[in-house]
């Protein structure tokens, strides 16, 4: 009824609606609130995705800076972990080194101020989305470190990996790969270019060099 009644007040009721609706859309709403919407929004109302993401591609010089400023801080935590970690650290204990360099370099308190995964070894890699445990770093570890800083609202989402001590020559033949497939993606980036033929220069990659493709 909120919802509702709020679109009255703003005379959306007698205006053109569209809404975000389809693959891909993010709709910030508690789940009730979501489907309250949902239901208020007949079939036929048009869908604005593809206009709203096109809308957020373009960033004002203030955008911008804050952008730059929550990747710079992401880079800074990151370095600090590669130089100091250690086999015996925690995968927690990694995320706080991160963490306080990403707050100290301009990451800034809010409903998202950081999101930040850690995993490390055979048996973490497949929860590479999870949060970090305490697991400690041992030899052959390769560890995987996914996101970034926020800063007055706008987010840093970067993926860094480190080796510990002796690791074997399966992660040496990926991780050569990943770096031939990265540098395919950047060789190949160009005005006109999308994302899914970035996507395709890396998956040649990995197909040229026996390992099949990647999802």
């Amino acid at each position: 009824d909120k919802i509702d009644s709020h679109l009255d007040r703003l005379g959306l009721d007698r205006g053109r609606v569209a809404i975000e609706r389809s693959e891909g859309s993010i709709v910030m709403l508690p789940l009730e609130s979501a489907l309250s919407l949902h239901g208020l929004v007949p079939a036929s109302t048009p869908d604005a995705a593809l206009m709203v993401s096109i809308l957020m591609m373009l960033k004002s010089p203030a955008e911008l800076d804050r952008l730059r400023r929550v990747v710079r801080a992401t880079t800074a935590g990151y370095q600090v972990a590669l130089d100091n970690a250690r086999i015996g650290m925690t995968e927690k204990d990694i995320v706080a080194m991160v963490a306080s360099k990403l707050y100290e370099k301009g990451g800034t308190a809010g409903t998202r101020p950081l999101f930040l995964n850690a995993v490390a070894g055979p048996d973490r890699y497949p929860l590479v989305d999870s949060p970090a445990s305490d697991r400690e770093l041992r030899n052959g570890d390769i560890l995987f470190l996914d996101g970034g800083a926020g800063g007055d609202g706008y987010m840093s989402d970067i993926i860094r990996i480190a080796a510990f001590g002796d690791v074997t020559p399966e992660a040496e033949t990926f991780a050569a790969a990943a770096l031939d497939a990265n540098k395919a993606m950047v060789d190949s980036a160009a005005p006109g270019i999308t994302v899914q033929d970035l996507y395709q220069a890396g998956q040649d990659v990995y197909v040229a060099e026996g390992l099949g493709e990647f999802g």
